[in-house]
């Protein structure tokens, strides 16, 4: 699967410095002439899109069958003491259809995300088909590449 060498870089983030992995990633984007892209995992696109420029955005198709590089994250281990950027760059360098290729990659600490993004309309929760608007400021938010599971009422 190839070798990764950890360099620290400052206080909690380091550099991966991925070998032996040539070729393009099992995980990549894929872009081509009038504004198409998609993104691939394996031998799967789990990801198509089309610019439009007149309309200041990109129209975006999911698909079943994306799978996530990184496991979920239960409750118990985000209140452990783990050392996430470590964590994640193991993980990295083990997931079979992960993204990483011969290159040098910046892992850092995330605290928190902007309050737009899981509040306002940089979240998206149609699926499998949505317009992303970057009329504005650009293009902060998040695009989940599954199907979400349906909000919790609250009881009481």
């Amino acid at each position: 699967m190839g070798s990764a060498r950890r360099e620290l870089w400052g206080a909690g983030g380091l550099v991966l410095d991925v070998r032996q992995r040539p070729g393009p990633p099992p995980l990549r984007f894929e872009a081509a002439d009038g504004g198409r892209m998609l993104l691939r995992q394996g031998g799967r696109v789990v990801l198509l899109g089309r610019v439009e420029e007149w309309n200041q955005g990109v129209y975006v198709s999911r698909y079943d069958g994306y799978r996530p590089p990184l496991p979920p994250i239960g409750s118990a281990l985000m209140r452990s003491h783990a050392n996430w950027v470590h964590t994640c760059a193991r993980w990295l360098e083990q997931a079979p259809e992960g993204p990483l290729h011969d290159s040098r990659r910046l892992l850092g600490v995330r605290t928190a995300f902007p309050p737009y993004v899981w509040h306002g309309e940089d979240f998206v929760r149609d699926w499998p088909h949505c317009h992303l608007d970057w009329s504005a400021a650009g293009r902060h938010g998040v695009v989940p590449l599954r199907p979400l599971s349906r909000p919790r009422t609250r009881l009481g």
